[in-house]
């Protein structure tokens, strides 16, 4: 048993080194994934926000399409005046399949307030935007598989990984 434990232990840093320097040497993508600026614009938009997510998401690195493309994320947005504003988005292959019209359960429960969005849409570099918010615990999560809560945790150890070296 000792023997099966260690070789699932170096099998599990081995992905992690290979990932690591995949990272490293990936094209970064800096940008906006999406173009709108603000959480309401978003919210009216969801089908060009859709459009614009799935032909930028052949640019984003790898490993964020693959970890997170087949999904189903509920958001659950805290609004300025506490209300909260849900979405739920469904993934497919790394691409945004359907917005809202989801009639399967959530995979993956992200929670964040209305200024986080709004900080993330902002960013010149949404990606990075995403990462120091989830250092910073303002996004939240959690999931009810156990294969997504190791997709998340891998995630954010390549997260800081990439960043490392930018």
């Amino acid at each position: 048993m000792k023997l099966k434990n260690q070789i699932i232990l170096l099998a599990a840093v081995i992905i992690l080194i290979v990932g690591s320097i995949n990272l490293i040497w990936a094209p970064k993508f800096i940008g906006h994934v999406v173009k709108e600026t603000s959480l309401d614009a978003t919210l009216n938009n969801l089908d060009k926000v859709q459009e614009e997510y799935n032909e930028n998401s052949e640019n984003m690195p790898p490993f964020f399409t693959k970890l997170f493309g087949n999904e189903i994320i509920e958001l659950q947005i805290e609004r300025e005046d506490a209300s909260i504003e849900t979405v739920i988005i469904k993934s497919v292959n790394g691409k945004i399949e359907k917005i809202n019209d989801v009639d399967e359960e959530y995979t993956l429960l992200v929670e964040l307030k209305e200024d986080t969005v709004n900080e993330i849409l902002n960013s010149d570099d949404q990606l990075n935007a995403i990462k120091d918010a989830l250092d910073n615990k303002e996004i939240k999560y959690s999931s009810k598989r156990i294969a997504t809560k190791i997709k998340v945790g891998f995630a954010r150890a390549l997260f800081s990984i990439r960043y490392l070296f930018t």
